[in-house]
């Protein structure tokens, strides 16, 4: 029996033997193509509200200082197909360099405030005569709103910038801010010590427009002045 037991051992032993030497089937193959497409946000810009000083005297300039007209508010809109951010440059389409005084001028924004602005900050109104500039004037950029694709509303503070680039610091933020050397517009907020750019689908940039005149004794004369303030708004996306 023992002699059985160990043949037939034997016989099982070449049995595993015969199959592992067996061929081996090709195994089952498929193929795996990643394809994917990284889309631009598409924004609409609008500008709601308008700049309009109607008929200004000449009596009613001041002949010796600047003359300050009531500012206008003003808001520009921006709607997108999704979350995203954004920053707007402002350029001045009044380019002459005797389109706006020289040195700083006191802009009205608020009421009996009178704030100095440097000579970067202002966009022109256009050429009374030769070196003689209408008067200029700037843009207050105040606290915006952002809506994002699950419809949470955000305020904003307003920060500048000489690009488009994230917020990594504090960014300079403040409710308002007036348009200046740093061309780049854009919304912040402080999350727990951490500044950022909200990212949105619907923008709200309320604006302030402060005009103020030249010297009344620069623009004598017994023909019309037209104000020919113009600037370009352009919206950047990360």
């Amino acid at each position: 029996m023992n002699n059985i037991q160990k043949i037939s051992g034997f016989a099982f032993l070449l049995g595993l033997a015969g199959y592992a030497c067996a061929a081996t089937p090709a195994p089952a193959t498929a193929a795996l193509t990643l394809s994917a497409k990284i889309k631009a946000p598409a924004c609409n810009a609008t500008i709601s509200g308008t700049v309009d000083h109607g008929s200004i005297s000449r009596g009613s300039l001041n002949p010796t200082e600047f003359t300050f007209l009531p500012p206008k508010s003003i808001a520009l809109q921006i709607s997108c197909d999704m979350d995203t951010m954004l920053w707007v440059k402002v350029t001045d389409d009044n380019t002459g360099a005797d389109m706006k005084p020289g040195g700083y001028l006191g802009m009205e924004f608020d009421v009996g405030a009178h704030p100095d602005q440097p000579p970067e900050a202002f966009l022109g109104l256009g050429k009374f005569a030769d070196g003689v500039s209408v008067g200029a004037y700037a843009l207050q950029f105040n606290e915006a709103t952002v809506i994002n694709n699950t419809a949470v509303s955000t305020t904003a503070l307003i920060a500048l910038s000489d690009r488009p680039r994230e917020c990594t610091s504090s960014c300079g933020t403040a409710k308002e801010v007036v348009r200046s050397s740093s061309p780049y517009v854009s919304a912040t907020v402080n999350e727990s010590g951490s500044w950022r750019h909200p990212a949105g689908k619907e923008f709200t940039f309320p604006i302030k427009v402060a005009t103020t005149l030249n010297k009344g004794s620069l623009l004598t004369g017994t023909t019309n002045i037209d104000l020919a303030g113009k600037a370009t708004m352009e919206i950047y996306f990360l």
